[in-house]
């Protein structure tokens, strides 16, 4: 199965997804059924805010469900950024794009690279992006601590806390098939 959108508001989600060519569409979703969330909305910059413009044509690849053409996009950009802000960033989109083709561990390096870079407003996003990658891994620890950074670093934004919800409720063995359901949210 393969998430084309996944919205959400303060109470209801909407998600659209294909399965053997066929779309289905599930409205006001309770948060918990939506599943585990990759932080990319939350703070979704505008095309145009994009500079260079490959970073651009990376984020609208990730939306539009094409992560092999974001990582394409992304794998040998020209110019290389100038600044800490557009490196963290092409760094954070690999990281998006990884975990969407099932690359966790190459998706951790990206985002441990993004926060290293430390050039981004939106750190919170590559914890929290990190902390799914961990997940895909089954290490549920690192998982935590990444959540808990990211709620840490943007207590307003709600998909390390609902990661952190559904973490808990894993662990109670309550929900098992949550941690399959990792999600990008562009």
């Amino acid at each position: 199965m393969q998430i084309i959108v996944c919205t959400c508001t303060r109470n209801n989600w909407s998600i659209v997804m294909t399965h053997r060519n066929r779309t289905f569409s599930f409205i006001r979703l309770i948060p918990a059924i939506a599943g585990i969330i990759l932080a990319g909305t939350a703070s979704a910059d505008a095309l145009e805010q994009f500079e260079p413009a490959y970073l651009g044509k990376a984020q609208q690849a990730l939306e539009q469900n094409q992560p092999e053409r974001a990582l394409a996009t992304l794998a040998a950009p020209e110019p290389l950024p100038v600044n800490r802000r557009d490196l963290a960033e092409l760094h954070g989109l690999r990281c998006q794009a990884l975990v969407a083709l099932d690359r966790p561990l190459e998706a951790i390096n990206a985002c441990e690279a993004a926060i290293e870079t430390r050039g981004s407003s939106a750190t919170w996003r590559f914890h929290n992006n990190r902390g799914v990658a961990h997940l895909m891994l089954d290490d549920l620890d690192a998982a935590e601590t990444s959540f808990k950074t990211a709620r840490a670093l943007n207590a307003r934004s709600l998909a390390p806390r609902r990661n952190l919800h559904l973490l808990s409720a894993h662990r109670e063995a309550t929900t098992p098939s949550l941690l399959s359901m990792a999600s990008l949210v562009q």
